[in-house]
């Protein structure tokens, strides 16, 4: 009996991996068990306060960056595109700039100008929730589940709008 457990469980991760085979998908941090994440608060781009308790019951992409860095402006079209193709989805994307000292309304500028029209602008000018969240540098997204635990993290740029990546994604 041991030893049929064991061949399902290799089976089963065998089949949870196959979407992940391409070298962006190396990047995804996938938790054993998923993490509990500390409180924190930020503002949307009317200045709204939200937590991460306000997306409860979707799956959220929560990625950090800034107007500064580079990587972080590579990735924002494809997370412009993945926020358009599961807009009716319960999956949310969540766009919270790092930069200390920014207002709203550059930020808005900067969402403006790079056509990021699917994408809603978030701003943490306290810069509290890459400390909460232990980032190591920007980009970096966390996956977090219906529950609001985090079940996996990238760390850099990946094409967040690949068939591979929708496919996977759309399993939590």
């Amino acid at each position: 009996m041991l030893i049929k457990n064991k061949i399902i469980l290799i089976i089963l991760t065998l089949l949870l991996m196959q979407p992940l085979s391409s070298n962006d998908f190396d990047k995804i941090i996938i938790n054993k068990t998923p993490i509990e994440i500390d409180y924190f608060a930020f503002h949307d781009s009317k200045n709204n306060p939200f937590t991460l308790g306000s997306f409860q019951g979707n799956v959220v992409l929560l990625n950090l960056w800034a107007t500064w860095c580079a990587p972080c402006i590579k990735e924002m079209p494809s997370l412009n595109n993945l926020a358009n193709i599961v807009k009716n989805e319960k999956i949310k994307i969540i766009t919270l700039n790092q930069d200390l000292g920014k207002d709203l309304s550059e930020i808005k500028n900067f969402y403006k100008k790079n056509t990021l029209h699917y994408l809603e602008p978030y701003l943490d000018n306290s810069g509290s929730v890459g400390k909460i969240t232990k980032i190591r540098g920007l980009p970096t997204t966390l996956i977090i589940n219906k529950e609001g635990k985090e079940i996996a993290r990238v760390e850099g740029v990946i094409k967040w709008d690949s068939d591979k990546f929708l496919n996977w994604i759309r399993n939590f």
